[in-house]
């Protein structure tokens, strides 16, 4: 804590004559600045955290048809490491803001996204060097017990997955034959749903902006009190003068 200034008068609050005031950070200064750019560092860990896998998955020697992994799963768990470190370290940094809800929601969702990719990281540095999507090719012949999984996939999973295999429990196929058809189903309407998503938020969007810069701009204000006391005391005056 500063000290008071020789005529006992406390010091006067940083940020407040001057830029605006930063979040309290703590620690080092390493530490420190995680805090203060909490949606840099966020947006470095989701990197991260997405470029791990290169190092085990994707490589040279990486094969679609075996699995077998050429890379290096110390590099890939350290990548996850700096990443998952890069993320909890701007937790201290994330304060809401009154009257700026764009800003101080900004930066709690995109941590709230790294947060989910890290888990999801973490969780594929544990298992067999292939993707998901690679068990339901023709040409795969190995078995898929521990399989990595990208964001789709768990959408897959959780919500298509069972009602496409409910669907199909009458067809005289095998079960893979109807495991690799629903996948292939997800994987060329998905793509197309996420699109039709997104167009309908920038038409959202787009009509919302209309409506808001379609506003008259020279609005009149409602009188205020003072102004409407005045004019009763002057008509007031004007009937007791006649």
């Amino acid at each position: 804590m500063a000290d008071a200034d020789d005529d006992g008068t406390p010091p006067a609050e940083e940020g407040k004559d001057g830029d605006e005031a930063q979040p309290e950070t703590h620690g080092p200064r390493w530490m420190r600045l995680p805090q203060r750019y909490p949606l840099a560092f966020n947006l470095a860990s989701i990197a991260a955290t997405c470029a791990a896998p290169l190092f085990e998955y994707g490589g040279s020697g990486q094969s679609a048809a075996t699995g077998v992994s050429s890379g290096s799963p110390t590099k890939e768990m350290a990548l996850l490491a700096v990443a998952t470190a890069f993320m909890l370290l701007t937790w201290p940094g994330l304060v809401w803001r009154e009257g700026e809800p764009l800003r101080s929601l900004l930066p709690i969702s995109v941590m709230l996204v790294a947060a989910c990719a890290s888990a999801l990281g973490w969780y594929n540095a544990f298992q067999d060097p292939f993707y998901m999507e690679q068990c339901y090719l023709a040409e795969w012949k190995q078995p898929c017990f521990s399989p990595r999984y990208r964001w789709y996939d768990l959408v897959y999973e959780a919500v298509f997955m069972e009602k496409c295999m409910m669907a199909r429990m009458h067809d005289p196929t095998s079960m893979r034959f109807k495991e690799r058809q629903c996948y292939s189903i997800f994987a060329a309407r998905f793509p197309q749903c996420m699109k039709v998503a997104g167009q309908c938020c920038l038409a959202a969007a787009a009509i919302g902006a209309i409506a808001y810069f379609d506003q008259p701009l020279n609005r009149q204000a409602p009188p205020e009190e003072a102004t409407m006391l005045a004019e009763a005391q002057a008509q007031e005056k004007v009937r007791s003068d006649a």
